[in-house]
């Protein structure tokens, strides 16, 4: 799983839940620590995010049906996560 899989399944409404939706992210930081390890710098970016998108998702009620301006925030939130993942990052000093 990855942002850009969520980004495309978010725009193309295929969560009936936003449950499903905070799940497949969570998979993304749980997929960043497997694959790269704990205590890597990607696995400390990772909990950032995590952090983020829990601190922003609990923010926010699920839209009922036929309400989209949350999802269509959560979108923009996405976009802006995926934006800062793809940012240079500083390397911490535990990492090098």
């Amino acid at each position: 799983m990855d942002l850009g899989t969520i980004e495309r399944a978010l725009m193309a409404g295929r969560y009936a839940e936003a449950a499903a939706f905070a799940a497949d992210v969570s998979r993304v930081w749980q997929n960043a620590v497997l694959y790269n390890g704990e205590g890597s710098a990607v696995a400390e970016w990772a909990a950032e995010l995590e952090k983020m998108f829990e601190a922003r998702f609990a923010e926010r009620v699920p839209p009922a049906k036929g309400e989209t301006d949350e999802m269509e925030e959560m979108q923009r939130d996405l976009k802006r996560m995926k934006a800062e993942v793809r940012a240079p990052r500083r390397v911490p000093a535990t990492a090098q």
